[in-house]
Formats: structure tokens, C-alpha cells, sequence
């Protein structure tokens, strides 16, 4: 079963992103966005990810790493879920081994509820690979992501149009007790009806 989460902005969020991986690991890491046109490599890198970060969890279901791919290819190419947020759709880089070992997939979503209105942005994927979990690094990207789309609520962003909507989406497996605890340690909460 799939939990949905919210995470409302207020006045009293702090700007928490460099407490995390910027201040600790920032020779080892750069994070940068991926941006609205992702290179073939890149789509190719991101599908690894995907597939080394979900491979023998509870949201693996089976996938191959071709599958990873063509998800990363409609999801960010096709635009399968919506509008990609650019600067809340990141990769952390090992500048080392020059290879993505992270990244976060946020999209303006058009809402299906008819309670809703206004399209809001939803993180669709956090994902880290195996061998670089447990160290902050999602954390850091959520912080990142939070961070972007609460300048771009408050109109700060250097795009031309600014959220509407004050709140952001993500969806969680009940069963991934670390995501589902670091996601509420965060801020979010379960929607009404998602116990």
C-alpha cells in the first residue's frame, strides 16, 4: 500500500539544505540539476540509479534495469507525470567516479482531485544508490528541493511563473519505515484517510 504525504510551507521553515551534505561532503559530491533536456547518458545514468536504489527493497517489483530506464525516460523526457521542476530535480555526482549516486524527480502535477484547483508540485522519485545510503543524501536533496520551491511559492525563483499551490506531494511505500520516518522528521504528513 502507498501512502500520500504532504508537506505544507510556512513562515517558520528555516533554510536547513546546508546542514546536511553541503558543509560535510562537498569535495566529494556535486549536486547539480538535470534540467529540461537530460542527456541519453544521463537518462542512462539515472535508470542505474533507480534500478540500484529499488533492486531487493520493498519497491522492487520485478524491474529490469531497462524498465528503470524508459521510467526515467517518460518521467523526464515525455513528462508522464507533468511538468518537470528543474531546480527541484537534482543529481549528487561523486566527483570521484564521476557517477550519479543520487537524484530527486520533483513535477508540477495537474490535480485529478476535485477538491483541488491548483497544480502542485509532487517529489515523484529520491533515490540514492545503494553503497552511498545512510549518509545524508537524500536528506539533503529533500532540504535542496524545499528550499527551491518555497523561493519559487514566495516568488523569488528566477522562473517567470511562481507556485500556487503551498503544499508538496510525495507517495510512500508503508512498508519503507526509513523513507516514510526521515519524509515525517521532515515536516511532511500523511494526508486525511492515510493511516
Amino acid at each position: 500500500m502507498r501512502l500520500r504525504l504532504e508537506y505544507r510551507f510556512s513562515s517558520s521553515i528555516e533554510n536547513r539544505a546546508h546542514d546536511t551534505l553541503d558543509d560535510v561532503l562537498v569535495d566529494q559530491f556535486t549536486i547539480k540539476e538535470i534540467g529540461h533536456s537530460p542527456s541519453h547518458e544521463e537518462i542512462s545514468q539515472l535508470g542505474g540509479l533507480m534500478y540500484d536504489a529499488y533492486l531487493d527493497t520493498v519497491d522492487y517489483e520485478g524491474e529490469t534495469i531497462e524498465d528503470a530506464v524508459g521510467e526515467i525516460q517518460r518521467t523526464l523526457v515525455d513528462r508522464f507525470y507533468g511538468e518537470i521542476i528543474p531546480e527541484a530535480t537534482l543529481m549528487v555526482i561523486d566527483n570521484q567516479t564521476n557517477n550519479v549516486v543520487s537524484a530527486i524527480i520533483t513535477s508540477l502535477v495537474t490535480p485529478s482531485n476535485v477538491n483541488e484547483v491548483q497544480p502542485y508540485p509532487m517529489i515523484l522519485y529520491v533515490m540514492t544508490a545503494k553503497q552511498y545510503q545512510g549518509r545524508g543524501i537524500g536528506k539533503t536533496l529533500i532540504l535542496r528541493v524545499l528550499n527551491a520551491l518555497r523561493s519559487r511559492l514566495n516568488g523569488q525563483a528566477s522562473e517567470k511563473t511562481h507556485l500556487q499551490s503551498s503544499n508538496v506531494k510525495l507517495s510512500v511505500n508503508n512498508l519503507n519505515t526509513v523513507a516514510l520516518k526521515l519524509y515525517e522528521s521532515l515536516g511532511f504528513e500523511r494526508l486525511p484517510n492515510e493511516n
